[in-house]
């Protein structure tokens, strides 16, 4: 099997994931890879990630859940085998808006992404809130 696909979106001034998640994911295993939060709770399959169009680098990712597909930011995600470690709780991920158009990911989609998840588009630290607190 092939690894997560990728997709892209509009020019939007965001950040990219850091490093470590664009590493952990280029050396992503060929089987499926399964998210997990923060905690170590099983999230659900990631099914897509996409890839900031400036940089390459991962940004996002698109994780299945029995009641639809919720994008997830990938700042501070590392993969551990076949398992990708979000730096999110599995609650604030279930919060999220379920994703529509994931062929497309605006900008204004991106900005209340990384607020729902207490995280600042400027600097891809926390504003305010601890990473998965609704913002």
């Amino acid at each position: 099997m092939a690894p997560p696909p990728t997709g892209g979106r509009d020019e939007v001034a965001t950040p990219a994931a850091d490093e470590t998640a664009d590493a952990a994911l280029d050396d992503a295993p060929d089987d499926a890879t399964t998210a997990v939060d923060v905690d170590g709770r099983e999230v659900g399959p990631v099914t897509a990630v996409f890839e900031d169009d400036h940089t390459g680098r991962a940004e996002l990712a698109l994780v299945a859940l029995p009641d639809g597909q919720r994008l997830v930011p990938l700042v501070g995600a590392r993969t551990e085998g076949a398992r990708l470690h979000l730096a999110v709780t599995a609650a604030a991920v279930e919060a999220s808006p379920v994703a529509g158009d994931v062929e497309h990911v605006g900008p204004d989609d991106v900005l209340a992404l990384y607020r729902h998840h207490g995280l600042s588009p400027a600097d891809d630290t926390a504003a305010g809130a601890a990473p998965g607190a609704d913002g």
